[in-house]
């Protein structure tokens, strides 16, 4: 049996939190305020997964929104290996 947390040498599946500010304005200081409480999903990806597969398991339009990851905007074409993303690492998704 595979252990979801197992080291990454070995991890293949990877449990992503997503934080969703899909309702936000630009601020006087332009600065990206939300203007309601954002959503939370807990999803479960292969390392080896391209980001966009975010949008389909969340049901949202990929199209409208930005995946940001340590401060970076990332392309979802790439994988979360790329991003070096890991286990139980939270990613934003926000609307520009």
């Amino acid at each position: 049996m595979t252990n979801q947390t197992q080291s990454q040498a070995g991890q293949s599946l990877l449990n992503i939190n997503i934080i969703s500010h899909n309702d936000s304005t630009f601020g006087n200081d332009s600065l990206l305020i939300p203007r309601s409480e954002p959503k939370t999903y807990s999803i479960c990806v292969n390392y080896t997964d391209p980001l966009s597969l975010i949008f389909d398991m969340i049901e949202m339009p990929s199209s409208k929104l930005k995946i940001l990851y340590n401060g970076q905007i990332l392309c979802p074409a790439l994988s979360f290996a790329f991003y070096h993303i890991q286990n139980n690492d939270s990613i934003i998704l926000i609307q520009p």
